[in-house]
């Protein structure tokens, strides 16, 4: 008998090259003026608008791409996460109907730091069927861990449901997440602003 999987979220993964003790400096800094706010992360920091020119590049230039139809052009917004022991981020989305992908560049990952967990996103469907009782019963296939590691970058469906497991290192995990929009869906949304 063949068995189907069918349906499948993507997440793209890439190991980068980019020079980490630059882009740690430009954190420092940053955290020195940019004032924590308190979205999912549970303690920690978190400061948006991170603008450090050589890692945007490199995100917007390994998205994945098809030939056709054509990406366009990409806006980024971007936010520094620093977590310790005992921080981590609670399970939440980046949609908001406009974000094209959502993503993470690992700065710095000590061990037992925490790692990024996704959801299945049919997973309140699996609680209210009966087939799951029998072919979902004991399995853990309803969440994905895929570990951080430096230098590394993972791209997402912004619907994605993720979180951040809780850190066991005193040592500062680094991250930086981002949103991409394609410039094509802004000026979709301007053209409806300037229509009302």
């Amino acid at each position: 008998m063949e068995e189907y999987q069918i349906f499948p979220s993507t997440v793209w993964s890439i190991d980068l090259d980019l020079d980490l003790e630059a882009i740690r400096r430009e954190v420092v800094k940053f955290k020195s003026i940019a004032p924590s706010r308190n979205y999912s992360n549970v303690g920690g920091y978190q400061g948006h608008c991170f603008d450090y020119k050589p890692l945007i590049k490199a995100i917007k230039d390994n998205v994945p791409r098809y030939e056709d139809p054509e990406l366009g052009d990409l806006f980024i917004s971007t936010w520094v996460n620093i977590n310790t022991r005992g921080n981590s981020n609670r399970r939440h989305t980046h949609s908001d109907g406009i974000n094209f992908l959502s993503g993470v560049f690992y700065l710095t990952v000590p061990e037992e730091s925490g790692n990024i967990r996704f959801y299945d996103p049919k997973q309140p469907v699996y609680y209210s069927m009966a087939d799951l009782r029998y072919y979902g019963l004991g399995k853990s296939e309803h969440t994905y861990v895929i570990p951080a590691k430096e230098n590394r970058l993972l791209y997402f469906p912004s619907w994605l449901e993720h979180e951040v497991d809780q850190s066991f290192s005193d040592e500062e995990r680094i991250s930086i997440s981002f949103n991409l929009v394609r410039k094509k869906d802004v000026e979709r949304y301007q053209e409806i602003l300037n229509f009302s």
